[in-house]
């Protein structure tokens, strides 16, 4: 049996070897990104108060943050007294701030101040948010104000659940009840519950 050359048998496994397919590269599959949802957190301030020097303050609130300061309306005063300058409570979803300065004797007045845009906040009520409460109250109940007289209005908790805050109108003989402001209606009304004061 004649022999085959040795040159013929390389060159068949040369071909084969070429023919047979290549082993599959490992492929990387593409990362998909599951779009998230960016939750709108509002900056954290705080209120700072400027122009309480000298004999007569005149004074003038800030929102402060870490990058911004951005003035607050100024509260406006009904009577003419000394203005100390005011306290303020923010709501927990900083919508709203509640603005309460200390008057003569035992008077207070108070304001409301809802959030228009970003920082900027405007004031509810005429004059004031105490003297809007007071009218609706002497016009639901047709009880007339004493010539000389003060009041004082004391606001409750903010609410966890509902829209309406709860506050106390009080005056020594001839005022002592509770109202409650709607703050997505923006209305007054008398409170079912009498009980619970705030002074």
């Amino acid at each position: 049996m004649p022999r085959r050359p040795a040159f013929t048998l390389l060159a068949t496994l040369a071909v084969c070897s070429c023919a047979s397919p290549k082993p599959a590269e490992p492929t990387i599959s593409p990362v998909h990104h599951h779009p998230t949802i960016a939750t709108a957190t509002k900056p954290r301030f705080h209120i700072e108060t400027t122009g309480l020097e000298g004999d007569a303050p005149s004074p003038h609130y800030w929102i402060v943050t870490s990058t911004h300061r951005v003035p607050l309306p100024d509260l406006p005063h009904p009577d003419a007294t000394t203005c100390p300058g005011a306290n303020f409570t923010i709501s927990p979803d900083q919508q709203w701030i509640f603005a309460d300065e200390k008057l003569y004797h035992r008077a207070n007045e108070v304001w409301l101040l809802h959030r228009d845009s970003e920082l900027h906040y405007s004031l509810v009520g005429t004059p004031t948010f105490g003297r809007a409460a007071l009218d609706y109250f002497t016009r639901a109940t047709g009880k007339r104000l004493p010539s000389d007289y003060y009041f004082i209005t004391r606001i409750g908790p903010w609410p966890d659940h509902g829209n309406r805050i709860r506050l106390t109108l009080y005056s020594d003989d001839w005022l002592d009840t509770a109202l409650c402001y709607d703050l997505k209606t923006r209305k007054f009304s008398i409170s079912d519950d009498q009980t619970t004061t705030y002074y």
